[in-house]
This record gives structure tokens, sequence and C-alpha cells, in this order.
């Protein structure tokens, strides 16, 4: 189990510095920002009241209001957005964590060593856990430096608090999308329908708090379980963080058990079910028997 786990992770090691090192640059570029904000906030006041509403829903909605204090800030120029954009890397990196290589042929050729599927799905699982915690640690650390520099108003263990907030909800992405890969014909297609959830949360969270008759759709989706930056002010909330731990729990274990239970292709995608094949194939086999049956 153990060279299966380094294996895949020296294959993430590219994805998480492509992915950690650019949003850690992000994450310290923003804090500076902060020092000239409130030089500026009449200003800022003006134009937000400017804006339509209908669009700053998307853009941290009612943590707009706090914008000024840093933990507002905070929410606003980074974790308000941060969610849609590192759930790519969740859906990507959990729909390939199986799927990938058994659409280009490997698959068979890991399963054919002396390991288990079960050490070997927990070998690639524990890689994606690993390769998200570092990845969510450049964020960190970028806010940490940008701290420390400008002498931004948030020691560093507040600001992990958003951090581990996020790390949640891109578990539960990344085993939804493992889960739907085991389940659709194709690691595209569980890609797709992972994105395509995540996508309309993130468009319900913000429409909810114009229409407050789409709060129980909303509530479906992972999204709205979010704090981001407003969790330096209200704290973590146990339930939201634990229900996300263990729906992502329930995922990875519906994707195991598919995995262990079903044929793996040779290559390539799959194809659809189609319920009524077996009827045609049963269609086909008496009129067999009936052309034997007259020769």
């Amino acid at each position: 189990m153990w060279p299966l786990f380094r294996h895949q992770l020296s294959r993430l090691r590219g994805t998480m510095l492509g992915w950690g090192i650019p949003l850690a640059l992000l994450a310290g570029y923003l804090m500076p920002f902060y020092a000239n904000l409130s030089e500026e906030r009449e200003l800022l006041e003006q134009l937000m009241q400017v804006y339509p509403k209908e669009l700053l829903v998307f853009f941290g909605g009612d943590a707009l209001d706090a914008m000024f204090t840093p933990e507002g800030f905070i929410h606003v120029e980074l974790f308000s957005y941060l969610p849609l954009l590192l759930g790519i890397f969740a859906l990507l990196t959990g729909s390939g964590l199986i799927s990938g290589d058994e659409e280009r042929g490997l698959l068979d050729l890991f399963l054919s060593l002396p390991v288990s599927r079960t050490r070997f799905f927990l070998a690639r699982v524990a890689a994606f856990l690993v390769a998200t915690t570092v990845i969510l640690a450049f964020v960190w650390g970028g806010l940490v430096a940008g701290q420390m520099i400008t002498d931004f108003p948030l020691k560093a263990g507040r600001l992990a608090l958003p951090v581990i907030d996020l790390f949640s909800l891109l578990l539960v992405v990344g085993s939804l999308a493992l889960a739907l890969s085991q389940m659709l014909p194709s690691r595209r297609s569980a890609a797709m329908l992972t994105g395509l959830i995540i996508v309309a949360s993130f468009f319900l969270n913000g429409l909810a708090e114009l229409n407050e008759d789409l709060v129980p759709v909303a509530r479906l989706l992972p999204l709205y379980y979010t704090q981001g930056g407003m969790a330096i002010t209200d704290g973590l909330r146990a339930d939201w963080l634990f229900g996300k731990l263990a729906a992502a729990a329930l995922l990875f274990g519906l994707g195991w058990w598919r995995f262990v239970r079903r044929d793996v292709r040779v290559s390539g995608e799959g194809t659809w079910p189609r319920p009524w094949r077996p009827l045609r194939r049963r269609g086909e086999i008496r009129a067999s028997q009936k052309q034997l049956g007259t020769a």
C-alpha cells in the first residue's frame, strides 16, 4: 500500500505545486490592500450602493457589510470564490483517482500487483487527502506571510479557520467525484456532473439571499455549508464541519463499495447501461432456436 501511495502522490506533485504556489502568492498579494481600504471606505461604500444587489450576492453577500473588518475582507477578497476555484481541483482529481488509469488501460496492471482493491483504493484516497492538505497549507502560508509583512490584525491561528472549513468542503467535492466515477461510464461524465452540482450550488447560494424560497433547495447542495472568512468571526460551526466530513466519508465508502464489486474496463470509456438490451438478447436467442428447429 505504501508504494502505491507514494507513486500516486508523486504523480500529484505538479498538481500540488501548480495550484498551491499561485494561490499562496494571491493570498499574500491581497493582504496589503486592507491597510488602504479604510482610507477609501466612503468611496467604496458609495460604489457598492451603485452595483445591483443581484450581482453583489455572488461576491460575499451579507459579508460585504463587514468588508471593512479583517474577517469580512478575507472572505470577500479570497474565500468568496476560492471554494468554486479549488472545487475544480477536487473534482478533477477525485474523478481521476481510479477512472483515470482505467481509461488509459493501466488499472488492470496496477491490480495485478499483490494488493487488494481495498488497499489500492485507500492508497489513492490518502494521496488525494495529502495533496488537498498541501495546497491549502500553501494558501494558509500565503496568508500568514502577508500578515507578518503587513501587520494584518489577524493571527495565524485564526487565519487557519476558513482554511479548515474549505478543507472539509473539498473532501465532499472530491469524494462525490470519485463515487460518481465508479457509477457513471466515464471520468468525464463524473467530473461534468460534479461540476454542475458545484456551480449550481454557488449560484443558488447567491440567489437564496434574494429569494428565501430558494433556501430549501440551496441546503441540499454543499456550498451552502461553507463559512469562508466568516468562520473567523463566528468560529467553526461544528455541525457543518462534522456533517461535511461525515458526507465525505459516506461518499468515499460508496465509491469503495462500487469499485471492489465491479468489473474493470481494459481501457477507454464505458457505455451507459441499456435496460432493454437483455430483452433484445433474449429475442435473438429465441429466433436462433426457431431457425435451428426448422432446419
